[in-house]
C-alpha cells in the first residue's frame, strides 16, 4: 500500500479516499509509488525538512506530480543561485 511508505502520517482519510477515487490502473498505482519513493529519498537526504512534506491528502490531490520524474530541482534566479523568498 502506498501510505505504508508516506513518510508523514497525516491526512490518511481523506487521502485514501482520493487514491481510491482516482487511481484505477495498475501504471497509475505505480507512477503515485515511485513518486513517493522519491519523496523519501528528498527527506532521507536532507534536502526537505519532515515537517514540509505535505500530508498524504494533499500529496494526493496533485502535489505527487511535482515528484513524478523525480526529485524537483529547485528554483534559481538568474545569477543561478537557489531560489529563496525573503
Amino acid at each position: 500500500m502506498v501510505y505504508c511508505d508516506y513518510p508523514r502520517k497525516q491526512g490518511k482519510a481523506d487521502g485514501m479516499r482520493k487514491l481510491k477515487a482516482t487511481v484505477k490502473t495498475d501504471a497509475a498505482y505505480q507512477a503515485h509509488a515511485k513518486a513517493i519513493g522519491y519523496l523519501v529519498a528528498h527527506v532521507e537526504r536532507g534536502d526537505l525538512a519532515p515537517q514540509f512534506v505535505p500530508h498524504f491528502s494533499t500529496w494526493v490531490n496533485g502535489k505527487w506530480e511535482d515528484y513524478r520524474d523525480g526529485i524537483p530541482v529547485p528554483a534559481r534566479t538568474a545569477t543561478g543561485k537557489p531560489f529563496a523568498p525573503e
